[in-house]
């Protein structure tokens, strides 16, 4: 959904990314992950927004708020506003060429729908993460796995089907639950601030690497052993 030539497409990733002037925000996700991340959230909270002002009919923030609160049931009014969003917008159409050029629909609005979509896949993704829901996380990598494979992801395409089928078929009850459960370390404690076990290693390395640049002329296996 991103491409570098579209800066002149009003409404793409790339025209938003500048309109907001968020330089940190690249291509190559790997070389910024908490930039990207954050310039998507975003994206996706403005995009829930816009939408949700549309199925209100109203023309602003404030009156959207006034439009939820004034009801007597605000989750009642809450949750039929957002069955309207989603209903109305998300949908995962990934058109090629083909597709478009056959499609009288308003490609505008099927790339703002496709990327609420998606973005609202992920924000699942990792409040599901955050709060230690496997089964949650189970249902998220369903849908990577088509969209994997539709984009041309074999690799991430091939992580998912391996992990579903373990889950599914392959490993014995009890190892199943183990994989679904524990792929989340809280290490502060309190509701809804799990993180991934790979990137808990991954603090963990970080603590280690730190560690080791402090022993200095003392750098010895010794050392390096104690301090892991």
């Amino acid at each position: 959904m991103y491409s570098t030539c579209s800066g002149i497409d009003g409404g793409t990733l790339f025209q938003l990314r500048n309109v907001i002037n968020r330089r940190n925000v690249v291509k190559d996700v790997k070389k910024d992950l908490n930039s990207c991340e954050e310039f998507m959230e975003l994206i996706t909270t403005a995009h829930i927004l816009s939408a949700a002002m549309t199925v209100t009919e109203v023309e602003d923030l404030q009156a959207l708020s006034t439009v939820i609160l004034s009801s007597e049931d605000h989750l009642t009014a809450l949750t039929s506003a957002a069955k309207k969003v989603c209903n109305q917008f998300c949908k995962v159409m990934f058109c090629n060429e083909s597709q478009s050029s056959t499609n009288s629909n308003d490609q505008v609005q099927q790339y703002a729908m496709e990327t609420l979509s998606l973005g609202m896949l992920l924000s699942e993704f990792k409040d599901a993460i955050r709060e230690g829901d496997g089964f949650r996380v189970i249902r998220c990598w369903k849908y990577f796995l088509i969209i994997f494979r539709v984009t041309g992801h074999k690799n991430y395409c091939l992580e998912a089907l391996h992990f579903l089928a373990q889950y599914y078929f392959t490993l014995p009850p009890q190892y199943a639950e183990q994989m679904l459960w524990g792929r989340f370390v809280n290490s502060r404690g309190g509701q809804g601030n799990n993180i991934s076990a790979d990137l808990h290693m991954e603090h963990l390395n970080r603590l280690l690497k730190e560690a080791i640049s402090h022993l200095g002329a003392n750098k010895t296996p010794s050392a390096i052993l104690r301090s892991s």
